[in-house]
């Protein structure tokens, strides 16, 4: 029945048929990859923690060369935890709707992370992921009340100050949507990159405030400097 394994991620014990087979076997089922819990360990066998799987071992390395979904192996002590969560239902749901691709999610998605989101209501990733799924939709009420509650939960979300910085950029205000831009750079420059600096300065330029931008656009330049290697 490929109906349950068809794009998963299978996780299996580890028993005592070779790796080869069972990667072949969720491969033919239509697995997306598997993972393997270790046996109950027995000191120095015990896998690492997580460790890709050799799929030759002890096993036919003319099969094992057509295997191509990924393998990876856990030890015992994880995969319980692991099975643990599988059957914890607020974290399959969670996980549900983690998972939703904005650019398809139907409205029935929709009202089941909504659901999730009353579940689990601090939950800032869910709030924010309900912001962006508003805003692709046209859905302004409800993606102001969503971004609302995302950075009320978590105030310096840097994700969700860029979310709120585009849509208050897009709703005239220009003023707050900077506001959010330095918040979400100074929240986290290494992951929100450059980005929220360009912006400051293109809000500050289309408005013909030209020395406030050239001030935003000198600031973006310094910030450049250390990693483009030139000299000025």
């Amino acid at each position: 029945d490929t109906s349950r394994t068809e794009g998963r991620i299978v996780v299996l014990r580890r028993g005592v048929c070779p790796f080869v087979d069972k990667g072949a076997i969720a491969q033919q089922s239509g697995a997306a990859g598997i993972i393997v819990i270790d046996n109950p360990p027995r000191p120095p066998h015990e896998m690492a923690p997580s460790e890709p799987l050799l799929m030759s071992h002890g096993g036919n390395t003319e099969l094992a060369a057509h295997v191509t979904i990924p393998c990876v192996g856990i030890s015992w002590a994880d995969g319980e935890r692991l099975l643990n969560l599988l059957h914890d239902e607020s974290y399959r749901q969670l996980a549900l709707a983690a998972s939703f691709d904005e650019g398809s999610i139907s409205d029935a998605e929709e009202r089941r992370l909504r659901s999730v989101i009353v579940a689990h209501p601090r939950n800032g990733d869910l709030q924010y992921r309900l912001s962006a799924l508003c805003r692709q939709r046209g859905r302004q009420p409800c993606q102001e009340e969503a971004l609302a509650a995302c950075l009320r939960l978590e105030p310096e979300h840097a994700p969700g100050l860029m979310v709120a910085g585009e849509t208050l950029a897009e709703w005239g205000e220009l003023a707050k949507a900077i506001a959010h831009y330095r918040r979400a750079y100074a929240a986290d420059p290494s992951r929100v990159g450059l980005e929220p600096l360009y912006r400051i300065a293109w809000l500050l330029l289309s408005q013909d405030q030209k020395a406030e931008a050239a001030a935003a656009y000198n600031e973006l330049w310094e910030q450049l400097k250390p990693t483009s290697g030139v000299e000025t």
